[in-house]
């Protein structure tokens, strides 16, 4: 097999990650990654064959490693993990997202998957948005050189999957959101621009600012704060009342324009 360095599971710093991790965090690992794969009912062929190369790479032990290849054959019960420090835990949620992207199904079930796997490890829902958004990005960046994920569509399967998180957050928070907004003016009149057009640099340092200003009471809305998570900000757009971002369509603003 050809590996590229920036392949994720069989790169230099892949490897170098994965056998740096303690045994019982290579098993958590494992673990976690032959669940995922089986959670919509079967192990397919990529998946399998992925675990696998990388289980031989693990230097785990032949007694682990047989005991974990079980697993690929009979599905496992239900997971239950010890906490992790928080570079084995990225390193494991990086890896359970990236293989949940292989097969095409399931989503809802993966991302419920993924928080599950989430909590039990020490982590909380910003921290898997935080990865998830990372390894969005990192894909994105690298996708011609990896060839260990299956799909072309598995970019826009973490998009979608983040996109339904951000939604979520701002529906279980929209009247105070739409509060604040009201009450701040300026930043309803920056999101109304950006739904016509694109916000210059200094328009996005703005926004930004008075999210996190927002956040203080809001914390749900943290999400469209993550580094490179500005790809989310439609959403928020899009479930806000027209109602609040009536300037615009009335400043004179031209699409495109700097306003």
């Amino acid at each position: 097999m050809t590996v590229s360095e920036s392949d994720p599971w069989f790169g230099g710093e892949g490897v170098a990650r994965l056998r740096a991790l303690s045994n019982a965090a290579k098993v958590s690992l494992f673990e976690v990654l032959i669940a995922c794969a089986w959670t919509d009912g079967e192990v397919v062929g990529e998946e399998r064959q992925l675990i696998q190369e990388f289980l031989a790479r693990a230097e785990i032990g032949e007694e682990a490693s047989a005991w974990l290849l079980t697993s690929l054959d009979e599905r496992p019960g239900a997971l239950h993990l010890r906490p992790l420090e928080a570079d084995a835990r990225r390193f494991v949620l990086e890896r359970a997202i990236l293989i949940s992207l292989i097969d095409d199904d399931q989503a809802d079930a993966e991302l419920e998957f993924l928080d599950t796997v989430t909590r039990q490890l020490g982590g909380d829902e910003h921290e898997l948005s935080a990865i998830l958004i990372e390894v969005a990005d990192f894909y994105q960046r690298n996708r011609d050189a990896i060839r260990s994920l299956g799909s072309p569509r598995s970019l826009g399967r973490i998009q979608g999957l983040l996109m339904e998180r951000a939604a979520a957050a701002v529906r279980s928070s929209i009247g105070k959101l739409v509060q604040e907004i009201k009450e701040t003016g300026e930043l309803g009149k920056l999101l109304g621009a950006a739904s016509i057009r694109q916000l210059t640099p200094e328009e996005g340092e703005k926004v930004k600012a008075q999210l996190l200003d927002i956040c203080k009471t809001v914390p749900a809305l943290a999400i469209f704060l993550l580094p490179g998570g500005g790809f989310l900000l439609p959403v928020l757009i899009k479930l806000l009342p027209f109602t609040i971002l009536p300037t615009a369509f009335g400043d004179g603003s031209e699409p495109g324009g700097a306003g």
